[in-house]
């Protein structure tokens, strides 16, 4: 099922989906739960990370020359 938006899941009162005044189609949405959000990623990766960047003139990563502060 396609849902609108950043819309994770739509939760539908039983009752009312059940309900025989309304068309089948429809359903009312009673709350929308928003999608979970990723946890920042932690020091240790960020370091790794910037482990990679190489300063040129030196030709060592930044991390092991101490240019990345505590």
């Amino acid at each position: 099922m396609d849902l609108p938006g950043d819309v994770s899941a739509v939760v539908v009162h039983p009752n009312r989906a059940q309900d025989r005044s309304v068309p089948a189609n429809y359903r009312s949405i009673d709350f929308v739960i928003p999608p979970s959000t990723p946890a920042p990623p932690s020091r240790d990766d960020v370091l790794e990370l910037l482990r990679a960047v190489v300063d040129p003139e030196l030709g060592a990563d930044i991390v092991s020359l101490g240019m990345v502060p505590s």
